[in-house]
């Protein structure tokens, strides 16, 4: 009986064990008829009918994580990523140990936070990638969406750790690479704004070699690194990154912007050194590869005005005032044309002025005024050239004209300003809108000349024959002071004070331009050779010394010319000044506030 029973039992076990494997086998050919649907909607892109697939052999087969996590990716391929989470989120909760599961999970909250992010709102994408975080945080793809995150939004440091550790387990994925050299960047971009200059820079400057050392053809990379370099005047290095990023990156458009920037500034600290000829032939290299760009056209005026090259210096000036496909690069000039060619156009009249070649100067604004028609600087420009050409009351008239429709316009600047003396003891004073100077008359009528001179008006020291040394005037050497408080804009330091002479000649003294802080001008000129004693850039105060008076430049015996001028450097502005004594004809002193000296008037302070 008990062999009959185990032999009974053995039968029973086998046709169980066989009904059992039938039953698999049914089983898997169950679902595998799924994964043949969902093979052939994947095939085709169809991710509708992948969902319908896997939601079938939900039904069929409840709680089987694979089933669960293909459904996940069959809505997130659909562009549904909130649908994709409000599924997998629970069953994230049923399974958490289920990798699949916590994978598409994961990947689900990072559909939704770069979606965010794509639009501008790190903060809130940062809010699904921490949840990411939290249930893989080794994984590639998290890491790298989290250091974003906290990279973009305050939180650089701790960016930078993510990111770091998960280039240091994937060093062959792409996007942690960038990313982190982009945070690198950031992070020296960082301590150059907001830190103290030397220390910052080493350390920018080793963040920056961090990022290249990960990716050196990063366009990133090359080019915030040369801004650094452009920014601590390392030129020439700044330039083989813009050149190696241009090479890589043809449509970059800042690498082509920035190698302008470059080379501007290497051929002007080539001018400022001296070597003009050599920022001659550079700036022409510049514009024979960036042809029409305004800044090079400027610096060419600029350059060979200097160097006496007056046709290539005339050529500069009219294709600036053609405007035929100029371009202007990173720094655009943002001021109106006429300030772009007034100033050019009237040093270089200038220049041919003291040559004697009146006919190529008139020339020269004739081709300007075809250019530009009716501007008034042009018009103004020509009415100098005539006082000084011999055409006087021509000339006097035409700029008297030009002040006369301009003041309409900016009635604002008829109205007086009120400043002390820029010199003490006593003056003999030539004063506003004379008929015998160009340089008081016009634009330039509210210009002072001061000299020195005793009490009775006499300009020289008794006993010396007319016209006599420059040290024989009173005021030569006297202390020039400024009348504001201001920013030292420009100076001239270095041209010779001439002998007197009774006739002035046409030629470049020394200056200084003083700007306040309402943006007016004062100027300053004439100054005695080698007494400027302030540097642009300077604070100055009122009342501090800047210079001494002397006799250089367009003058014919020692004095000071000062004038202060609109915020735009167009038009003198009239000037009271705050207080002094005048002396009458019967010799007399009387105290005068707020007054302004008269031509021939003899006043002290």
């Amino acid at each position: 009986m008990r062999g009959d029973y185990h032999e009974g039992m053995k039968r029973r076990a086998i046709i169980l064990g066989l009904l059992f494997l039938c039953l698999n086998v049914l089983l898997a050919q169950d679902m595998d008829s799924f994964w043949k649907r969902w093979r052939e909607a994947e095939a085709v892109g169809d991710w509708k009918k992948a969902e319908l697939a896997m939601r079938d052999a939900r039904v069929r087969f409840p709680g089987r994580p694979d089933f669960s996590a293909s459904l996940c990716w069959a809505l997130r391929q659909q562009g549904r990523p909130q649908d994709a989470l409000a599924f997998i989120e629970p069953e994230h909760s049923a399974f958490p140990k289920e990798l699949p599961i916590t994978q598409n999970y994961c990947y689900t909250l990072l559909d939704l936070g770069w979606e965010l992010f794509g639009k501008g709102d790190p903060a809130a994408a940062l809010v699904y990638f921490s949840k990411a975080f939290d249930s893989l945080p080794e994984d590639r793809y998290v890491m790298n969406a989290y250091g974003c995150a906290l990279r973009d939004t305050g939180r650089l440091q701790e960016g930078i750790a993510v990111l770091e550790r998960g280039y240091a387990a994937f060093s062959d994925d792409g996007y942690l690479k960038q990313n982190l050299a982009y945070a690198y960047v950031s992070s020296a971009n960082e301590l150059v704004a907001k830190g103290k200059k030397n220390e910052a820079n080493k350390e920018a400057e080793a963040l920056f070699r961090k990022a290249g050392g990960i990716d050196p053809t990063s366009d990133t990379y090359l080019i915030n690194y040369g801004v650094y370099l452009n920014g601590v005047k390392r030129y020439a290095e700044a330039l083989v990154l813009f050149e190696k990023c241009l090479a890589l990156h043809p449509t970059n458009i800042w690498a082509g912007v920035n190698i302008q920037y470059s080379l501007q500034e290497m051929e002007r600290e080539k001018a400022a050194s001296g070597d003009l000829r050599g920022a001659l032939e550079d700036v022409k290299k510049a514009l024979a590869r960036f042809p029409g760009e305004i800044w090079f056209l400027m610096d060419l005026q600029v350059y060979a005005s200097k160097l006496g090259d007056f046709m290539t210096a005339e050529s500069a000036l009219l294709s600036l005032a053609a405007d035929k496909g100029l371009t202007e690069y990173g720094k655009p000039y943002t001021k109106d044309r006429d300030d772009l060619l007034r100033g050019r156009l009237g040093t270089l009249v200038w220049e041919y002025a003291m040559l004697g070649k009146f006919d190529q100067a008139f020339s020269l604004i004739s081709a300007i005024d075809k250019a530009l028609p009716g501007q008034w600087w042009v018009k103004d420009t020509r009415g100098i050239l005539l006082f000084h050409s011999g055409n006087i009351d021509e000339g006097i008239d035409t700029v008297n004209a030009v002040y006369d429709n301009y003041i309409k316009e900016r009635p604002e600047y008829a109205k007086a300003v009120d400043l002390p003396l820029p010199l003490r003891g006593t003056l003999f004073v030539w004063g506003n809108n004379r008929r015998d100077s160009v340089t008081h008359a016009g634009m330039n009528r509210f210009c002072f000349d001061f000299l020195g001179a005793d009490e009775y008006g006499s300009l020289m020291r008794q006993g010396v024959a007319s016209p006599g040394k420059n040290s024989d005037y009173y005021g030569f050497g006297r202390d020039i002071l400024s009348v504001c408080d201001g920013v030292v804009e420009e100076i001239e330091n270095g041209k010779p004070d001439i002998a007197p002479r009774l006739i002035p000649v046409l030629g470049n003294g020394n200056y200084v331009y003083v700007k306040d802080a309402q943006g007016r001008h004062h100027n300053y000129q004439h100054l005695r050779a080698g007494s400027v004693c302030v540097r642009p850039g300077e604070t100055v105060k009122t009342g501090q010394k800047i210079g001494e008076l002397g006799n250089s430049g367009y003058t014919g015996f020692a004095h000071l010319h000062y004038g202060l001028y609109s915020p735009d450097w167009k038009v003198s502005l009239p000037v009271r000044f705050l207080e002094y004594e005048a002396r009458n004809e019967g010799g007399e002193w009387k105290r005068k506030t707020l007054s302004v000296p008269a031509s021939n008037e003899i006043i002290r302070y």
